[in-house]
């Protein structure tokens, strides 16, 4: 992208006057590039992540280009313009939020309950019936390894349909999805949406995520998989870890019916002189898994997030004009028991994560960003 660098050589006499130019050659100032970002709304999101410890990302769904993408708390990026000073930044490596961290781009996390639109799509590739109830009473008994694997609502949900688990992001339905799918069917789903590995994106140093499998658990750990860790894994919880831009990237695959698109930030580099623009190449891959009817019906569970009367996000879809798929998700990171205290006097870095999915509107994804 640099350009080139002019110099003249010139011949002087003893008063600094120019004689003659003995050689020349004019600068050649460098391309131009053109970012996918829309910066009216980069400084939306960045508005309201003020003040907080996270991350979003907002692509357009059916051709990856990164509308936003915001890691907070942050820093000055003008620090380093001329050299920053060793204190300066040794208070920004030690500062416990890590605003060195880009947290959108290499921040791993346990992605919770936004992959469960994921396995059920794959429970029905594996013919569950979507109308079959399972009951939820808060808990879940795992015989063989007697324990009771708990729902995030005590009270259970009651008998739910597929639909109705996604809006309410049952547990306990999950629970018995997992083990019916086993921990080689979910790996197979969520690898297939691109988790576990680069997104692709034009950026460097972008680290896989985390699928995991009985195999490398053995390899990892010299240790069997159990039954308890597919139930984890089948809430997204466990060994699972995901960027968020992998998790909005699979989110617009969802929103595409299937289409998986490399997020990118470069959108062009325009010649100066000719004005002439080249654009990356478009890179697709189709999911393998699941057909229209089928991505029709998960959507329409996501779609009860938002505007279903039991929705777990539906305070939020009340006053809105169009309809928004969403899944809500949160990511446990240590058990109260093991806490040994009330989740609400945790330290701040070991309080539960909170995750949101989504795409608009939910039939046509589309906004007046065009984003999802």
């Amino acid at each position: 992208m640099l350009g080139r660098i002019g110099y003249e050589q010139v011949e002087t006499n003893a008063h600094g006057r120019v004689v003659r130019t003995l050689a020349r050659e004019s600068a050649i100032g460098g391309n131009h590039l053109h970012l996918t970002l829309d910066s009216r709304l980069q400084k939306v999101v960045r508005n309201e992540l003020a003040g907080y410890r996270g991350a979003a990302v907002v692509l357009e769904p059916h051709t990856g280009e990164i509308l936003a993408i915001v890691s907070m708390p942050d820093y000055d990026p003008n620090l380093f313009a001329k050299g920053i000073d060793q204190v300066r930044y040794t208070a920004l490596q030690q500062d416990p939020n890590k605003p060195l961290l880009n947290r959108a781009l290499y921040g791993r996390y346990a992605p919770g309950s936004t992959l469960k639109p994921i396995l059920a799509l794959a429970g029905l590739e594996h013919t569950i019936n979507p109308r079959r109830r399972v009951k939820c009473s808060g808990s879940f008994a795992l015989k063989e390894e007697d324990r009771v694997y708990r729902c995030w609502r005590k009270q259970g949900h009651g008998a739910v349909n597929l639909i109705e688990a996604l809006e309410q992001s049952c547990d306990t339905y999950f629970y018995h999805l997992g083990l019916r799918l086993g921990i080689s069917g979910i790996s197979e789903a969520l690898t297939t949406f691109g988790f576990g590995k680069q997104t692709g994106v034009d950026l460097a140093s972008e680290p896989d995520g985390l699928i995991p499998t009985a195999d490398w658990k053995q390899r990892r750990y010299s240790t069997p998989w159990y039954p308890g860790d597919t139930l984890n894994a089948s809430i997204g919880q466990g060994y699972v870890l995901s960027t968020p831009l992998q998790l909005a990237a699979a989110t617009a695959a969802l929103a595409n019916r299937g289409r998986l698109v490399r997020p990118h930030l470069l959108r062009g580099v325009e010649d100066p002189e000719t004005g002439e623009i080249q654009r990356p190449a478009e890179q697709v891959t189709e999911v393998q898994l699941g057909d229209a009817s089928q991505y029709e019906r998960v959507i329409e569970g996501m779609i009860a997030v938002m505007h279903g009367s039991h929705g777990t996000a539906r305070r939020a879809g009340q006053r809105l004009s169009y309809r928004v798929a969403a899944k809500t998700g949160t990511s446990q990171l240590v058990s109260l028991p093991q806490a040994g205290e009330a989740a609400q006097d945790l330290p701040e870095d070991l309080k539960d994560h909170a995750l949101f999915i989504a795409f608009a509107p939910a039939e046509r994804p589309g906004s007046p960003w065009h984003s999802s």
